[in-house]
């Protein structure tokens, strides 16, 4: 968790609430944990970051020419694929040439390889037996970033699935959840991810246990990333803003009676009805 989030804060907020809430009838505490678990998960996998296809693609291209070793050209004949990086147009082939500082140009421009994978020619100033380097060059560079293309858009929701795994853990529909600016598609493609190397992974994990006197819902996120990307700071957001409201709600006469209750917490009522 983020050192600027107090979870006993939350922690506190909820057990005021539940531990009320539960006398209420109708009602026991594991349902209204459950149920709220749920609104939290809803909540928590619509934040969480999800890249779009054309940042994929952008770092899969990268990736690709990268490891091709066709981002740099050392030696006259060699050719070099722009990546896009320091304000360069991506795409842009060059061949080196003979030419040295001062004398003659040191590049030639071969053409671009627009985004959907065409090869755009400058024929210019080319023999057949350097048009054939190019081609050689290009043709790689068009199967290495197909590729990574493809794999890197499999990856595309791999840190959402990693949250909805734990409701999966704990039996809880996330489709069927209200709220949470979470479609039912985008919960299906997110959980269809793999890795870039096509791998299937278990990043979320849930538990519950206990009886009606004392029960216990535990969500765990082990994603390598997730630190990097926020999601542990998204989650203490979506904690922080439920214990508030709890707190808030009850001051305002939320526990007073199981009709107030509902009203001051439709969705949990809704999910644990």
């Amino acid at each position: 968790m983020s050192a600027t989030f107090d979870p006993s804060k939350a922690v506190a907020a909820y057990t005021r609430a539940f531990q009320h809430l539960r006398t209420l009838p109708g009602f026991s505490l594991q349902q209204l944990l459950r149920a709220e678990a749920a609104v939290i998960l809803k909540t928590w996998a619509g934040k969480v970051k999800v890249a779009k296809p054309q940042e994929i693609d952008d770092r899969a291209r990268y990736s690709a020419l990268v490891h091709l070793g066709a981002t740099t050209a050392s030696k006259p004949g060699d050719v070099s694929i722009n990546v896009g990086k320091r304000g360069s147009e991506a795409g842009l082939v060059w061949q080196r040439t003979k030419g040295e500082r001062g004398n003659g140009r040191p590049y030639v421009l071969a053409g671009r390889m627009a985004k959907d994978g065409r090869f755009i020619a400058n024929w210019r100033h080319f023999t057949s037996r350097q048009w054939a380097d190019v081609m050689d060059t290009v043709i790689d560079a068009e199967l290495a970033i197909n590729k990574e293309i493809k794999l890197g858009r499999k990856s595309i929701g791999l840190a959402r699935q990693s949250v909805i795994q734990i409701a999966d853990d704990l039996g809880i529909n996330l489709e069927a959840v209200r709220g949470g600016q979470l479609s039912s598609a985008a919960i299906a493609k997110a959980r269809a991810a793999m890795t870039r190397s096509g791998k299937a992974v278990k990043n979320g994990r849930g538990t519950q246990g206990g009886d009606d006197t004392k029960y216990f819902v535990e969500l765990m996120d082990s994603l390598p990333y997730g630190r990097a990307i926020g999601i542990d700071r998204e989650l203490a957001g979506v904690l922080a803003r439920r214990g508030k409201a709890m707190t808030i709600a009850f001051q305002k006469g939320a526990g007073d009676s199981i009709a107030k209750a509902k009203k001051s917490f439709p969705e949990v009522f809704r999910q644990s009805g």
